[in-house]
């Protein structure tokens, strides 16, 4: 169950929940919601989509599959590797298929210091994820070829090279906010409607684009994170940014939590939503 702080009180009572803290708490997740505005992206700034920004020396994220590998592959795959080669999507390099990542957010670590102390107070959180990818793994249904990078200093925008996947078509700035995220049974949720005014429920259902440190949510394989591990990051698809996460809604990315607790963002892992 949330403590109930004054700054959990102070949410409940943002969303219309403070008179119901006792019964929402158990369900509530204190997050840091990234919500679009009007203002331009600047350097260093959180955003979907656009360039990512960047120290000189940056290497771009890749994912890399070994050769006999990708000779295993069926045909329909082969000649997508085929096309991707033309396109200068994918090289190879010694005995491997090199993928560079799309890029998808950057988060502006200053701006979310005061509200998240898990995270690094300067720089910027860099996510890439290719959506359309598999890379197995038997803690996910479907987990993606992904990358997350801290970077430091001196930053400038990196243009982005080719990809098989699209990133975001348009840039957006983003700027954190405190949130609550939910994960109520469905069992639950019924009952809660019956004895919520309905302004309050449809808060407390409410969902909460680009979160960090989002709740659980149940995929067909289980919840997601997985136990043991940190949803360190949740991006839902966005219209505004012209970004598609295929037949899914969001990709979400995990650190186990020692990672986390260590700032080891090099293994943080991805999985696109299956329903």
């Amino acid at each position: 169950m949330t403590p109930l702080t004054p700054e959990f009180m102070a949410a409940l009572a943002d969303l219309g929940l403070a008179e119901h803290a006792a019964r929402v708490a158990p369900f509530a997740t204190p997050t840091v919601a990234l919500v679009a505005d009007d203002a331009a992206p600047r350097v260093g700034g959180s955003r979907i989509g656009g360039d990512p920004d960047v120290p000189e020396g940056f290497v771009w994220p890749c994912h890399r599959w070994p050769l006999a590998e990708v000779a295993g592959w069926p045909d329909w795959a082969q000649r997508d590797v085929a096309a991707a080669r033309g396109q200068g999507q994918v090289y190879d390099d010694g005995d491997a298929l090199v993928m560079p990542l799309p890029f998808v957010l950057q988060l502006d670590l200053a701006s979310v210091a005061p509200l998240e102390a898990r995270l690094p107070a300067r720089g910027a959180l860099l996510f890439f994820a290719a959506v359309t990818t598999d890379v197995e793994d038997a803690r996910y249904a479907k987990r993606v070829a992904a990358a997350v990078v801290h970077v430091d200093g001196a930053l400038a925008p990196r243009p982005h090279p080719p990809t098989s996947d699209a990133p975001p078509a348009r840039a957006i700035a983003l700027t954190p906010r405190r949130a609550l995220a939910w994960d109520v049974p469905y069992e639950q949720l019924v009952e809660l409607q019956r004895e919520l005014p309905p302004a309050a429920y449809a808060a407390l259902v409410a969902e909460v684009p680009h979160a960090l440190f989002p709740a659980p949510r149940d995929e067909c394989v289980g919840a997601m994170p997985p136990p043991g591990e940190v949803a360190l990051l949740r991006v839902d698809e966005d219209d505004r940014a012209g970004w598609c996460v295929g037949d899914a809604s969001w990709v979400t990315f995990v650190l186990d939590a020692d990672d986390l607790a260590a700032l080891r963002f090099d293994r943080a892992r991805a999985s696109v939503y299956i329903g």
